[in-house]
């Protein structure tokens, strides 16, 4: 009857709440790992992020996408100096498949592959993003004609806010801030230290495109409403990339 209907519907709830929070704690240690085996040690900073305003507010769907994303990362990381028919497959196919889950998160992804080609100057999986080119071609299309606000070309200086308290991780209660100011502070310790003991490396692709995104989070020709769901979802994918550059000299 309905009671039981009831059920199974919380039983589906659940498994893919623990899938999307399993996929975005894979996601951050594969991409950590693919840059080096000793970042597994940063792995735990993505806890955090797997309880966040987007899950609460019941975007499981974007939540899934942050996962899909990492790992699309961490695929083309493993896989730059060698691109090979399967790897590329795989890369068309996962990119596809996180259109699905989010075209945003999909759009991310290839900017993101697109840049850390340019920056590492590793160009033979870029022929993976054509077939969800005209999925999110048509998304784009179809958002536009559906939004009737002129976009704003200002810069928004709210991102700093968003960004320097993690306002991602406030969701009922207001204690989550003092987990956000710990981890806004530990960020920026660790970003020190990697400032101060490494020196030019490949990895620093990836702290550029945490600046991209962090740019992107600053400025967006989009309408008001759009400007500020889109600058809070942008959160996560910053600060779960960070893990990757860090130094992997804190694991010894």
């Amino acid at each position: 009857g309905n009671r039981r209907r009831r059920q199974i519907a919380r039983m589906m709830v659940a498994l893919e709440v623990c899938l999307l929070v399993a996929l975005t704690l894979a996601g951050t240690w594969f991409l950590a790992t693919s840059v080096d085996p000793r970042n597994d040690v940063y792995a735990f900073l993505a806890f955090p992020f797997t309880w966040t305003q987007t899950l609460v507010a019941g975007y499981y769907n974007f939540s899934l996408s942050v996962g899909l994303f990492l790992i699309i990362l961490g695929v083309w990381w493993r896989r730059r100096e060698r691109p090979t028919i399967g790897s590329i497959a795989l890369l068309a196919a996962l990119l596809v498949l996180c259109n699905f889950t989010h075209p945003m998160a999909a759009g991310l992804a290839c900017g993101s592959i697109v840049l850390l080609s340019l920056l590492t100057r590793r160009f033979g999986h870029l022929v993976a993003l054509l077939p969800v080119i005209p999925l999110l071609a048509i998304f784009g299309s179809t958002t536009a004609s559906n939004t009737g606000a002129p976009p704003q070309l200002h810069i928004s200086w709210d991102a700093a806010r968003i960004l320097a308290r993690v306002e991602t991780l406030y969701s009922f209660d207001d204690r989550h801030r003092t987990i956000a100011i710990a981890l806004a502070i530990a960020y920026a310790a660790l970003i020190v230290y990697t400032l101060l003991r490494e020196r030019r490396r490949e990895a620093d692709a990836l702290a550029v495109l945490a600046l991209a995104l962090i740019a992107m989070m600053f400025w967006i020709p989009a309408a008001q409403g759009t400007r500020e769901l889109f600058t809070g979802r942008m959160q996560p994918f910053v600060f779960l990339i960070l893990p990757a550059w860090f130094t992997p000299r804190l694991a010894g």
